[in-house]
């Protein structure tokens, strides 16, 4: 018999992409529901129960989940840098060509493109950060799993001190200050990457969009930084440049405006309200050269 234990608060008003879900408890077919509303098959292997918490900004999601054993996986999704912390329990993690035993205190990174699968003999709890494609370097976790089992112990208990504390408490997607968090959130995520071992075979094309993904992130606040500008910075042609990107279903012009919407949003969370500077110059401040195109690029990239 499938019930709903605990109900939780309902989205935040105006936006279905940004909310806050906290003691949620559910069973069975409310439990399998629930996995499906984020996209993911569940398969339970008897009686299903399930406790979650969780934060949605976007193409941003922090989860802490507790489940009995259970096989889940995505079978398409949209890109994204999508994170797996093993804190109880042990799972498998497979996708079409390899499979990865995960313990407590391992790390994995998620294929960014393409369906994998999580399976678990026993009750097992994790916390999952998943955020916009584009936040690891290309060459990491496109097709395959990434584990980081090796992690440094002193950045995965700070990584997972700030899940916890955060989704212990009542922090809302809507309260001032919450884009800045995530964003410390998503660069202590972007970090893992650095603490694999061995390494890491590339290509022309991916060595091309890290290093114009590193341009971006410096050059950014420049509201004359334009595509163009950034080839010419990189010695290679538009559509050399245009061509790196494509690989991932990106732009310059994209990632461009993602990296000042993502300026603009730092600014707006330090200044709430109507103190501090007013939107026009933090849009001048984030890049753009009016108010009307900060908003459409932070539209555009929740």
């Amino acid at each position: 018999m499938t019930e709903l234990l605990m109900s939780t608060r309902p989205p935040a008003r105006g936006r279905r992409d940004s909310f806050a879900e906290r003691s949620l408890a559910l069973r069975d077919a409310a439990a399998v529901g629930w996995l499906q509303g984020r996209g993911l098959w569940c398969e339970p292997r008897g009686p299903f129960h399930l406790f979650a918490d969780r934060l949605v900004d976007g193409p941003f999601e922090l989860l802490r989940v507790w489940h009995t054993p259970a096989r889940v996986g995505r079978s398409a999704q949209h890109p994204s840098s999508g994170t797996v912390i093993q804190i109880d329990g042990a799972i498998v993690l497979s996708t079409a060509t390899e499979s990865v035993g995960l313990e407590p205190g391992g790390v994995a990174l998620l294929p960014s493109s393409g369906p994998w699968t999580l399976e678990g003999a026993v009750a097992s709890a994790r916390i999952e950060i998943r955020s916009r494609p584009g936040l690891w370097p290309p060459d990491v976790a496109r097709h395959r799993i990434e584990t980081l089992d090796a992690i440094s112990t002193p950045f995965r208990e700070v990584l997972v001190a700030t899940a916890i504390s955060a989704l212990s408490s009542s922090l809302r997607p809507e309260d001032a200050g919450f884009s800045a968090f995530r964003q410390a959130v998503e660069n202590l995520a972007a970090g893992l990457p650095a603490l694999r071992s061995g390494p890491t075979a590339t290509t022309p094309e991916e060595t091309l969009r890290r290093e114009a993904l590193q341009l971006i992130a410096k050059e950014a606040a420049d509201p004359d930084l334009t595509v163009a500008g950034l080839a010419d910075r990189l010695l290679v042609s538009d559509r050399h440049l245009h061509r790196a990107f494509a690989e991932h279903g990106a732009t310059p012009l994209a990632e461009i405006r993602a990296a000042r919407a993502d300026l603009a949003r730092q600014h707006l969370a330090l200044h709430p309200g109507r103190t501090g500077p007013d939107r026009l110059e933090i849009a001048r401040r984030s890049g753009f050269r009016t108010v009307r195109a900060m908003n459409e690029a932070l539209r555009a990239s929740r």
